[in-house]
């Protein structure tokens, strides 16, 4: 596939695609004139009974559509988006359900729901400005600060080049509270591999004075934007604030490589806490989704079934 297609983020950069969902996506394009007007990535999830759905791979943020530019009075240049999306979104090939993260810079999604889409808000934040580490320092909140400066002297922080001590770390975050790993090892390292070959990818890791891991994280980084992906900690060491210390070790690497740092954000309120106490800003995007008549009975179908067998287990 093209490699010059124009993208909002890494994301959509075909490698990514590779490593998250080999031999699974696609390029839908809106053509003008010859000129591409809009695109999107499209990912196919195997589903069983012929279900086609389009959906989001492991480890990526969003997709969404990418549209061109377009300049003039609002009234036109929003018009004439709408028009690039709701061509795009008419052209797509049939599907029984669609759900996709678009990334923040789409603002209006009321092409997706006219037809048809739902849209759920879903949050993350984000620092803009990394040109001043003291001004970023002074962001943070006293809580946040005072963590730092507890693992800077418990830990230090340094690029991890062994990649299997992360794997430890990420999983064991899951294993420890009982939880499925929701990326397997296989993804894990494809992911890392492209990341290196294609100079995106940073791994930090904290260790105290007998080289002993108490947590690392996963950084993703392009010249726009640095991504917190992904971390992990060892928890007979969750005292040492070690994530703290990385975070703000990611930040400081970020403004020598990006414009802007982004947490990935969560909807789980004890981790929402934690990111904005970093001071970065907090930036909406939407969830889209929609389902065929078809897909729907059967979902309707599937979930009746479910509340029956609950409800014979419970009595």
């Amino acid at each position: 596939m093209s490699v010059n297609r124009p993208t909002d983020t890494i994301f959509q950069e075909p490698w990514w695609l590779d490593a998250v969902a080999p031999g699974l996506w696609s390029a839908h394009e809106l053509h003008d004139g010859g000129e591409l007007k809009a695109w999107m990535p499209l990912v196919d999830k195997p589903r069983p009974m012929g279900i086609k759905h389009f959906g989001m791979p492991h480890l990526t943020q969003t997709l969404g559509p990418w549209i061109t530019p377009v300049q003039g009075a609002p009234f036109r240049r929003i018009g004439r988006i709408h028009d690039y999306t709701s061509d795009l979104i008419a052209s797509m090939p049939s599907f029984d359900y669609f759900s996709q993260n678009a990334h923040y810079t789409l603002e209006d999604v009321l092409p997706f729901h006219w037809a048809g889409f739902e849209s759920q808000v879903r949050y993350t934040y984000v620092l803009d400005a990394l040109n001043d580490v003291d001004q970023l320092w002074e962001g943070l909140s006293a809580r946040t600060r005072r963590a730092i400066r507890k693992a800077e002297k418990k830990v230090r922080v340094r690029q991890l080049d062994d990649f299997d001590t992360f794997v430890r770390l990420y999983t064991s975050t899951f294993s420890r509270q009982d939880l499925n790993i929701p990326v397997d090892e296989q993804t894990l390292r494809r992911v890392y591999d492209a990341g290196l070959a294609n100079k995106a990818v940073r791994v930090l890791v904290a260790e105290d004075v007998d080289g002993v891991a108490h947590g690392a994280v996963f950084l993703l980084y392009d010249h726009r934007t640095t991504y917190y992906l992904m971390g992990g900690s060892d928890p007979k060491f969750r005292d040492s604030q070690s994530l703290s210390l990385l975070l703000w070790t990611a930040i400081k690497f970020a403004s020598e490589v990006s414009e802007r740092f982004d947490f990935e954000g969560s909807m789980i309120p004890s981790i929402e806490s934690f990111f904005r106490n970093f001071g970065a800003q907090r930036r909406l995007y939407y969830s889209l989704s929609k389902m065929s008549n078809r897909f729907a009975l059967a979902w309707s179908a599937r979930s009746m079934l479910k509340r029956i067998v609950s409800s014979s287990v419970n009595r």
